[in-house]
């Protein structure tokens, strides 16, 4: 029995379709060789315009479903560095308390017993700059999942040892 060109599929059918159609895009099929493996496995054929308009609706499915993967990876990502940007700044405050150090010296000896000397120092530092440096790399790291900025490919300056590089910024649409 001759095939109808005019067929329309029906819903499980055109899903169905959009399987095989995937393994053999995939498999780097052309849209005729696609055209010509749906009409020798259905009872139907397709034309490559319609074979196309399903690869585009294949591409827009992966689309989605990578958005969404994404999406989910950037999130856990951020998440991750909220929480060793917390840290950081968490063990700056600590650095720049007062140390208190003790020391005990044993003196002279009176009455059978020892006399100890306890000696108190307190030190008062700045803080220590390496957990800044971790906050700045926390800020930097998450400006690049963002997609704030990049670095150009090639120098813009002749001397790179001398910092030859170009930052582009740009502002995203949303966060």
């Amino acid at each position: 029995m001759p095939k109808n060109p005019t067929y329309t599929r029906t819903e499980g059918q055109r899903e169905e379709d959009l399987v095989l159609i995937t393994d053999l895009y995939t498999r780097g099929y052309t849209l005729q060789g696609i055209a010509e493996a749906i009409e020798a496995n259905r009872d139907y054929t397709l034309s490559v315009e319609t074979i196309r308009k399903d690869i585009k609706q294949v591409r827009e499915r992966w689309q989605a479903v990578h958005q969404e993967q994404i999406a989910d990876y950037l999130v856990i990502q951020l998440t991750k560095l909220d929480r060793i940007e917390a840290e950081y700044w968490e063990a700056w405050e600590k650095s720049k308390q007062e140390q208190v150090e003790e020391t005990k010296e044993a003196n002279a000896e009176m009455y059978g017993g020892q006399v100890m000397k306890v000696i108190t120092k307190i030190q008062t530092t700045p803080g220590d700059a390496k957990y800044l440096q971790g906050i700045e790399r926390c800020i930097d790291r998450r400006a690049k999942l963002l997609g704030l900025y990049k670095e150009a490919e090639k120098p813009t300056n002749p001397e790179p040892e001398k910092g030859g590089f170009t930052l582009n910024l740009i502002v995203p649409q949303s966060i």
